[in-house]
Order: structure tokens, then C-alpha cells, then sequence
């Protein structure tokens, strides 16, 4: 890895999160679930969560974490992750299958 490799491989990890951020932000039916700042993982919030975390997963997308698992009264809520291996195509796509399936 280097001197520098985890410190590199931690900023495009921060990165990748914040571009994924940026863009599902502006879905209407996509919400951030907590206005705070983040490293490489935040929480969204959409209609169904528990079918739309089906839908990428029958895609073959690694959908994320369905809160309601912990936290019963985040039902609607999915806990996104971002590292080094999401490049922005990857994350393209993911935005462009939410919007397929929350519309």
C-alpha cells in the first residue's frame, strides 16, 4: 500500500460517498435520512425500502443495509456504502435503478 495508501484509499472512499450524495439527493422520492456529515456510508430514506432493496438485489447491486433490521422505525430507510471499488459508472447505475424502481 504504501505511506500514503490507506489515507489515499480512505479519500476516494469519502469521494465515491460524496458523489453517490450528491446525486441521489436531487431523486424526489429519495431522501437523506440525516442532515450530518459522513465518511463513506449515509442513510436514505424512500418509499419502500424493503422492495426497492429486492429490486437491486435481483440486479445484482449490493443494496445496502435495510435499517429496519435495527431499527424498526427506519422501515423506509437503507444504509449505503461506499469504498474504493465503486466507481462512479458503478454508481451511475445504482442512481439510475432507483430512479427506475421508485418512479
Amino acid at each position: 500500500m504504501g505511506k500514503n495508501g490507506l489515507r489515499d484509499i480512505a479519500e476516494i472512499s469519502a469521494s465515491r460517498a460524496k458523489y453517490a450524495h450528491d446525486k441521489l439527493k436531487e431523486i424526489d422520492d429519495v431522501s437523506i435520512k440525516f442532515d450530518s456529515s459522513f465518511f463513506n456510508e449515509f442513510v436514505i430514506e424512500v418509499p419502500d425500502a424493503a422492495n426497492l432493496h429486492r429490486k437491486l438485489s435481483e440486479d445484482r447491486i449490493a443494496a445496502g443495509l435495510l435499517m429496519k433490521r435495527f431499527f424498526p422505525e427506519y422501515r423506509n430507510s437503507i444504509l449505503l456504502s461506499f469504498t474504493e471499488l465503486n466507481h462512479e459508472s458503478d454508481i451511475d447505475k445504482l442512481v439510475n435503478l432507483i430512479l427506475k424502481y421508485i418512479s
